[in-house]
C-alpha cells in the first residue's frame, strides 16, 4: 500500500489532527495485518512492511508541518 505522489499531496493537505487519526487507524490496520500473518491467514507478507512506511511516511509531514507552525 506504498504511497503515490499524488496519494501524498492529498495528505500533505489535511489538518495535523486529521493526520493524527489516520495515523491511528493504519497502526489499528498494521497490528490486524501482523496478527493474520503470524497465524497464516494474510499471503502477502510485505502488507504490514507497506503500511509502517505510510504511517512513517504521515508522522514526517505531521512533524513538518508543526516545525512550520512553530
Amino acid at each position: 500500500m506504498l504511497m503515490k505522489k499524488r496519494q501524498l499531496e492529498k495528505i500533505k493537505a489535511k489538518s495535523v489532527s486529521t493526520l493524527r487519526s489516520e495515523v491511528l487507524k493504519l497502526k489499528k490496520e498494521k497490528q490486524i495485518v501482523s496478527a493474520q500473518i503470524k497465524i497464516g491467514q494474510e499471503a502477502n507478507l510485505k502488507k504490514a512492511h507497506g503500511l509502517g512506511r505510510d504511517i512513517a511516511q504521515i508522522m514526517t509531514i505531521i512533524h513538518e508541518k508543526e516545525r512550520k507552525e512553530k
